[in-house]
């Protein structure tokens, strides 16, 4: 699976810090491969299937419905 590098290196740099995080940047490509780079990630404090958790995680239907309630239109 893969994942825009911004969302990866936003989740180093809340885990490892901004300096970690701007190494990962300088190092991973955009898109990230999950798979294929699934050491790295975990080098830099990331667990690679939290990612994809995260990356496929939708909103249950009636749920949705209910925020599409109080979200401002337009956004």
């Amino acid at each position: 699976m893969q994942v825009e590098k911004e969302k990866v290196v936003n989740a180093i740099r809340q885990v490892a810090g901004p300096q970690r995080a701007e190494q990962a940047d300088r190092l991973l490509p955009d898109p990230i491969d999950i798979d294929q780079y699934a050491g790295m990630l975990r080098e830099f404090g990331v667990d690679p299937e939290d990612l994809v958790a995260q990356a496929t995680t939708r909103v249950p239907g009636p749920l949705k419905g209910l925020l599409a309630r109080f979200m401002p239109r337009g956004r």
